[in-house]
């Protein structure tokens, strides 16, 4: 193995496991993501004290989030969120689907 060869194995290595790696990771923030959906949407349909937050639910829970350092959740990304799982909320029977904890 000499210099080159060197350079190309690193850099072989390195565009393996990156694009691996980030394949891994968008598909557990995209878990992550309809889970927390899954939770907000089962909040608001059962959750005991929800009147007391209503239309500014979302709001609200982003920003408590964010007090907590968890970054990534605003409004308009759980409003999507729960637009896509109300989509998927009935399977091709058309059966109500439950979401497992």
């Amino acid at each position: 193995m000499n210099f080159s060869d060197l350079i190309v194995a690193i850099s072989d290595a390195h565009g393996l496991f990156y694009t691996e790696a980030s394949k891994a990771i968008n598909i557990y923030t995209t878990l992550r993501n309809w889970l927390i959906g899954a939770y907000v949407q089962e909040y608001e349909q059962k959750g005991t004290d929800r009147a007391q937050y209503g239309v500014e639910l979302l709001g609200k829970l982003a920003k408590r989030l964010k007090k907590q350092n968890i970054s990534g959740m605003f409004s308009k990304k759980f409003t999507s969120l729960q637009a896509i799982l109300s989509d998927l909320s009935l399977n091709s029977a058309g059966n109500a689907c439950e979401i497992q904890k």
